[in-house]
């Protein structure tokens, strides 16, 4: 079995994404100087008050952004420990922290929902590719390079494994790292919202 995975830390997971709320809120807050980023007491208390609403914020935003940030704390419980399964309460956790207080608009249901499932699919696909990568038992330049190449996958990954030494430990890899088959599926499709009107009109 994965080492990493061995080691079970729910609480180093609940702390890592905390940091990764933070950090993304302060860079945000700070550097990017976002409006609905000024938050505080008041903020929290009136997004306590009201609950979570449905937001009508864009596609790329709702099926690629949240998603992605819910890897992120997917990765960051996986990485620690925690079986697939399980990590929908830590994905639950990161992307309910940053509804209620890093955003002064209303919590959103769909958000909630986009960032704690969508995290997980994309989370694990992204790990997995991410193994793919990895070979811990080469050197020099290609290991500098497999291991840059699967942090730039799986960030949260990345680092774990740069502070626990992980990335210059020479040791087997994991078998499960290399899977006997790999498939891959894709879909496309058209979107017409029309609000009721003949199909000639709307928004494509």
């Amino acid at each position: 079995e994965d080492a990493s995975r061995k080691r079970f830390h729910p609480w180093l997971a609940v702390g890592e994404i905390t940091a990764i709320n933070l950090f993304v809120w302060t860079w945000d807050r700070v550097l990017a100087n976002k409006e609905w980023a000024r938050v505080g007491p008041d903020s929290w208390k009136e997004n306590l008050n009201t609950g979570f609403v449905w937001d009508a914020d864009g596609f790329l935003t709702n099926q690629f952004a949240h998603p992605y940030h819910g890897s992120l704390y997917f990765t960051a419980a996986r990485d620690n420990g925690v079986p697939y399964l399980a990590t929908l309460p830590f994905t639950l956790f990161g992307s309910a922290q940053w509804e209620l207080f890093a955003e002064n608009e209303p919590p959103s249901v769909n958000d909630l929902l986009n960032t704690s499932v969508g995290g997980m699919a994309m989370g694990e696909a992204l790990y997995r590719l991410s193994s793919l990568v990895l070979d811990t038992e080469a050197r020099g330049g290609e290991r500098f390079v497999r291991e840059l190449t699967a942090a730039a996958m799986s960030p949260v990954r990345g680092f774990n494994r740069v502070v626990r030494g992980d990335v210059t430990r020479q040791e087997p890899t994991p078998t499960e790292w290399r899977p006997r088959d790999l498939s891959i599926w894709g879909t496309v499709g058209y979107l017409k919202l029309g609000d009721g009107q003949p199909l000639i009109w709307g928004e494509d």
